[in-house]
């Protein structure tokens, strides 16, 4: 039943969608310094409860862990009809994370003899290794 006030701060990240971030001061450290150094109240919503994050000062949610009250909130956001469960992706850079371990998304053969050639259809899928250890190096 708070009022929220809305404010306009420069460090949302441009191209996070198109999408409202709500600020949460108590938990998130961008957040945190921009409440302090204009003067804005905080209110925790979580504390840690024997190993499990659990929600507080948050009405009919307080004592549900995270898992539970998310879920609880959006059953009640959907039955409000003002809201529900989405889920996005952010494919940012994708062709170039995935090359990582299994290659460029056309499986190429460098051939001395022949040059530069796309493996051929007869041979796809090319199947990768199972005891390759990922090492998180480049």
């Amino acid at each position: 039943g708070d009022e929220i006030p809305v404010y306009v701060a420069d460090y949302v990240v441009s191209n996070y969608g198109s999408q409202a971030i709500m600020g949460v001061p108590a938990h998130d450290e961008r957040d945190y310094e921009f409440a302090i150094s204009n003067d804005i109240p905080m209110k925790e919503v979580l504390t840690d409860r024997e190993g499990e994050m659990v929600l507080i000062n948050s009405s009919q949610f307080t004592g549900l862990n995270v898992k539970k009250a998310q879920n609880d909130i959006t059953q009640l956001i959907k039955s409000l009809g003002v809201g529900g469960h989405m889920t996005q992706y952010k494919l940012r850079d994708w062709l170039i994370s995935r090359q990582r371990y299994w290659g460029t998304p056309i499986p190429i053969i460098y051939c001395d003899k022949c040059g530069v050639l796309p493996v051929s259809e007869s041979d796809l899928p090319v199947i990768l290794p199972t005891n390759t250890e990922l090492s998180g190096r480049g």
